[in-house]
């Protein structure tokens, strides 16, 4: 499931009556719980996995997170690598990441992230070059 996400104009106003700065994270909240509510109605009970880009106080028992797409690069290793060990004194269980990265073939770092990621239970593997 992917989505494209833009920032809330702050002076926008919901159903609810909440400003668009009011209701800014509790947003994430309401997708990564509508993400899992449909998955587990699609699949049923115990059936299902997940994975939403953003999120907020409470999504971690609705999903699992990914950091985002990724360029391939040592600085965007490091950026990912920092955002899962947040994610993990958080309080989430599981986070993943591209292992590939977008347009590059180094070697060095494809051998690098193997040897940080591959004890993780999912790996995605993108690559358009």
């Amino acid at each position: 499931m992917g989505m494209v996400s833009h920032p809330i104009p702050p002076n926008a106003y919901f159903n609810n009556g909440l400003t668009g700065e009011e209701f800014r994270q509790y947003y994430h909240f309401l997708y990564c719980k509508t993400a899992y509510d449909a998955s587990v109605k699609y699949f049923g009970p115990n059936k299902t996995l997940s994975f939403c880009r953003p999120g907020y106080i409470g999504t971690q028992r609705f999903s699992e997170k990914w950091s985002g797409d990724s360029y391939s690069n040592f600085t965007e290793l490091k950026i990912h690598l920092n955002a899962g060990l947040s994610l993990g004194v958080s309080g989430e269980m599981a986070w993943g990441t591209d292992i590939g990265g977008f347009y590059s073939r180094l070697l060095a770092l494809l051998v690098k992230k193997l040897q940080i990621f591959v004890k993780k239970i999912l790996i995605e593997k993108y690559n358009f070059n």
